[in-house]
């Protein structure tokens, strides 16, 4: 049985204290005996009466409050934290005090975790199993709104989140891949070695005594506590790892409480995580297409392609998987700058696997080259195959509907043959009367019409 401090600094508002406690309490703790720490640097009172109310209901909680008190006001909203300089190293100083608390009374490790964040019910039980000196629980946030979400770990520097040589010159687009094959790393259930991490992190005993500590480094000048702790952790040998099996939930905003419930009806699922762990040729066609499915939803081109391709080597799947997979391979060659690729893949299977998808789609890239009659000949084609009864597995269900006609209707225009171009811009309306780009078409060839 392992004794564990679990430990924060605590400035919070009461609703989303509310949930770090909660899951506190959920927490697994079937080979550990947890105590409990709280800075309290709590301006509200509400949120102060909740600690006290969970150390007395747990029976194994202590409250500290910061040695020294400042009316500096900590800001947040909607977009963003703003952190002073000041603020930093305020609470950089209360981890500190909870680190050697935690040193002096010997305990197996230190848990030190934000109080914005909820946690899987097996947290701890993970990291402690990682068994490494320094390991955090990962999470994922968008710093802004509306932007890609990131981990709160990094692999050089300041919050560097791709690899470099220390000479190499990498530019902007080659950056953002590099990072974003490095997050489709960390999206994948496993322990990855990183060069920084913080916020939920299990320091051990071999850390403790090691001598870890948030205190600043005068001759480093990167920004936040966090950072600081890492350097000097590398410089004592103990190495820094991320656990990603079951992903903490930050609310980072007041409109993050919104998710919690979602996210713990997650937890509840027996296999938590949304990917399957192994190499490519490690899975079947099933979990290859759900991984492909779940990177594309992360934006991670390079990723999700890796997965349609060993999907579509593995010649497993029904058939509506292989045209998705076929015609999302595609898209992410065409955002990854490789429309050769692109156009390739589409060619191989448009007459391996008759499908109005993949007909509409290398028939528009046909367009684009102005190659008019060899375009008119793939949307035919397109219009001649069954449709299916439901399309709601289409990746594209329109390519079974009015979009062949409507982009007959263009190519015909191009070579002059309008009254043929109106004939399949009519049917196209058919399907969808109000389709804007159809009745713009309309008007322009009736004008033409008339006019000859």
């Amino acid at each position: 049985m392992k004794r564990v401090l679990m430990g924060s600094p605590i400035r919070q508002t009461p609703a989303i204290l509310e949930q770090f406690l909660l899951s506190l309490t959920e927490l697994t703790q079937s080979s550990t005996m947890v105590d409990y720490i709280f800075v309290d640097d709590n301006v509200e009172t509400l949120s102060s009466q909740m600690l006290s109310d969970f150390c007395e209901t747990t029976g194994r909680g202590v409250i500290i409050r910061p040695a020294i008190q400042t009316n500096e006001e900590y800001q947040r909203n909607e977009f963003t934290h703003y952190w002073k300089e000041s603020q930093i190293w305020k609470v950089a100083a209360m981890k500190d005090d909870i680190i050697e608390r935690a040193r002096n009374a010997e305990y197996d490790g230190l848990f030190l975790v934000d109080s914005d964040l909820v946690l899987h019910p097996q947290t701890l039980e993970q990291l402690i199993q990682a068994d490494k000196p320094i390991v955090s629980c990962i999470f994922w946030t968008s710093w802004q709104p509306d932007t890609l979400e990131m981990p709160q770990v990094w692999l050089q520097d300041e919050y560097t989140q791709y690899r470099r040589d220390r000479r190499e010159e990498v530019e902007g687009q080659e950056q953002f891949l590099r990072m974003k094959r490095f997050f489709a790393q960390l999206r994948v259930p496993g322990l990855y070695e990183v060069g920084g991490l913080g916020a939920c992190t299990w320091i051990s005993k071999q850390a403790l005594q090691a001598g870890v500590s948030f205190a600043e480094i005068k001759s480093i000048s990167f920004w936040g506590e966090d950072r600081h702790f890492c350097i000097r952790a590398d410089a004592l040998g103990l190495g820094m790892f991320v656990e990603t099996t079951y992903p903490a939930y930050h609310i980072y905003r007041e409109s993050d409480l919104a998710g919690v419930a979602a996210y713990k009806q997650l937890c509840l699922k027996p296999d938590h995580s949304s990917l399957f762990a192994g190499s490519i040729k490690e899975l079947n066609a099933e979990q290859l297409f759900h991984n492909a499915a779940c990177m594309r939803n992360y934006l991670y081109e390079e990723a999700a392609l890796e997965y349609y391709l060993g999907f579509l080597e593995t010649g497993e799947g029904e058939q509506e998987q292989r045209v998705e997979a076929i015609v999302y391979a595609a898209d992410c060659y065409n955002l990854l700058g490789k429309p050769i690729q692109s156009k390739n893949i589409l060619e191989t299977y448009v007459n391996r696997i008759p499908s109005a998808e993949i007909y509409c789609k290398l028939a528009f890239m046909i367009m684009n080259l102005e190659q008019w009659e060899e375009a008119i000949l793939l949307y035919k084609q397109a219009i001649k195959l069954a449709r299916p009864a439901d399309l709601s597995a289409s990746p594209d269900p329109s390519a079974w509907t009015w979009q062949p006609h409507l982009q007959l209707c263009v190519c015909y225009d191009r070579l002059g043959q309008h009254l043929r171009a109106m004939e399949h811009n009519e049917i196209g309306l058919s399907y969808d009367p109000h389709h804007p780009s159809m009745l713009l078409n309309k008007q322009y060839l009736t004008g033409v019409l008339n006019q000859s």
